[in-house]
């Protein structure tokens, strides 16, 4: 039932923004034609699709989710995307698979040591010079920002959320850096794996 409700929910809570939010999330995550792009909580995949789009038809594009219902609704429109079941604690995938990374929605879902474990599994299956991109709540540092997170049925999330650029930065990816986000309550943090860095 959640699933069928999760893309309207989303316009909505984004502000009518969630696409301008896809685009400002690849575009942080540089991504570019042939990289290989792994969606972490895809929920129905609007994001992973439009990495597809992004990427082209040679590159490999996978989402991974832990609900069954969202990946049932995401395999129906696939479009050429690989959706998985999964746990961003514990990746099914071997080391260095991916370009991008993108966790976008996630790490508010998780404890600080789950989402270490999720970043440090990013951090795994990164290529060198790969990039792993975080798109979640920021800590509400004003009245304002609370209304925000508040009005987006998340206020916990705000109050408790982490240090993202931290925990990027302890994972073992560099460079850690934000990026504009077209959504107020939301932050987008970018790392690289150490290499051939973009």
């Amino acid at each position: 039932m959640f699933a069928s409700l999760y893309d309207p929910l989303v316009a909505v809570l984004t502000l009518g923004r969630a696409r301008s939010l896809r685009a400002a999330t690849l575009d942080a995550a540089g991504v570019r034609p042939g990289d290989d792009v792994l969606d972490v909580g895809c929920a129905t995949g609007p994001l992973t699709r439009a990495a597809r789009a992004a990427v082209g038809p040679d590159a490999r594009v996978t989402g991974l989710d832990a609900s069954e219902e969202m990946l049932t609704r995401a395999r129906a429109r696939a479009d050429g995307v690989d959706f998985v079941h999964g746990r961003a604690q514990r990746l099914p995938f071997a080391p260095a698979s991916f370009d991008v990374v993108v966790l976008s929605l996630v790490l508010h879902y998780l404890d600080r040591e789950q989402a270490a474990a999720a970043l440090a599994e990013a951090r795994r299956v990164l290529r060198p010079g790969g990039r792993a991109v975080v798109v979640d709540f920021a800590r509400a540092g004003s009245a304002a920002g609370h209304v925000r997170a508040h009005l987006m049925l998340h206020g916990h999330a705000a109050a408790t959320a982490p240090d993202h650029a931290a925990l990027l930065t302890a994972s073992g990816l560099t460079g850690v850096r934000s990026a504009p986000c077209p959504v107020p309550a939301l932050t987008i943090t970018r790392g690289t794996a150490p290499g051939d860095e973009r």
